[in-house]
């Protein structure tokens, strides 16, 4: 077993979303999803302390993965091990961690602590080395990135941030759109990809994948796969990387929407104006050309980030915001079968 990272302790410096706490009492390491109000954090439950466990971290030994995806269902069902509480904004338990120095068996592996230059010796050694080419490719070999960008707008989370990566392991990265430098190099991803990248890049969104995530959304293959952007999920060498956005000002933020949800489902298409930073908070949150929508699903994020016109299934919902109410459909919860597709 490798020695803990050294981005990984007590909490001292600010928690960003991505980050993951370790829980030594309840034995429990969970991502941090967004700000709720002081030192709470809604988070989601991720692995749990078992003996024979594929994963390991010398804070808690072998692990077990409570959520293999993201998927509304397969959160709800990990919340039996989770801290869980009423949320008067949401209108639902949620679960939460309070991310404190003050609680001696809260642990914390922050992308904070990490300089993604500086610390790229150690990243390889807790990777395999397969930080370093990852990162050279994107940059280097095609292009995509610029090696400036490391430091302000991308760090690792998931089991790499955690030092508990094995051979088998995604390389997963955050990617901060919330300053107006990576803004830009957001929108550049985006747009460089579509103009000049498809065939220097490899998608990671094959069939297998595809049927995976569609069946834990109670959805067809098709409706999915018109959903999902190549380049949210790519396959660098042998290792696939998956990219989330992320609006960090914004889920720092105390909570203070109220969503209000009805038992309607509705469907319509509508236009999405691209690249609104709201898209990478969380929930996700995006104007339209009638109402806003909500997204409770990261799977759907690049589709909103990219905009345009989409169809959309979802449940009509109301967001108290700043005083004023707002229309709105609901995506991405576990109860309805709900959907958002290009065209």
């Amino acid at each position: 077993m490798l020695p803990i990272p050294n981005w990984c302790g007590r909490p001292t410096n600010e928690v960003l979303p991505n980050d993951l706490v370790i829980n030594e009492e309840k034995g429990i390491i969970s991502v941090v999803v967004r700000k709720i109000i002081g030192n709470e954090y809604l988070v989601i439950p991720k692995y749990r302390a078992l003996q024979g466990g594929p994963w390991s971290t010398k804070y808690l030994g072998s692990l077990h993965r409570l959520i293999k995806l993201y998927a509304p269902r397969a959160i709800k069902s990990a919340l039996t091990h989770a801290i869980v509480k009423y949320s008067p904004h949401y209108g639902v338990p949620i679960p939460v961690e309070v991310v404190s120095n003050n609680m001696a068996h809260i642990y914390l592996c922050s992308g904070s602590n990490i300089d993604p230059i500086r610390d790229i010796s150690k990243l390889d050694k807790y990777s395999n080395y397969k930080w370093s080419y990852t990162i050279s490719y994107l940059v280097e070999k095609i292009g995509l990135l610029e090696i400036n960008a490391l430091n302000e707008c991308i760090w690792p989370t998931g089991s790499l941030l955690l030092g508990s990566f094995r051979a088998f392991s995604d390389i997963d990265i955050v990617f901060r759109i919330d300053t107006p430098s990576c803004y830009k190099r957001a929108i550049g991803l985006v747009e460089s990809f579509y103009k000049s990248l498809p065939n220097k890049l490899r998608s990671a969104l094959t069939p297998q994948y595809i049927a995976r995530e569609a069946k834990w959304r109670d959805i067809s293959t098709e409706i999915l796969g018109k959903a999902l952007r190549k380049w949210q999920r790519l396959r660098i060498g042998t290792t696939d990387i998956s990219i989330s956005l992320v609006n960090v000002s914004s889920r720092l933020k105390p909570e203070t929407r109220i969503f209000m949800l009805t038992d309607r489902v509705i469907r319509k298409e509508v236009y999405i104006e691209p690249y609104q930073i709201s898209t990478a908070d969380y929930p996700s949150l995006v104007k339209t050309s009638e109402e806003h929508i909500i997204s409770y699903d990261g799977i759907y994020v690049p589709l909103l980030f990219e905009g345009g016109k989409v169809v959309v299934q979802g449940i009509k919902a109301k967001i108290i915001l700043g005083g004023e109410a707002l229309d709105a459909i609901v995506v991405g919860v576990a109860e309805s079968k709900t959907f958002i597709h290009k065209e």
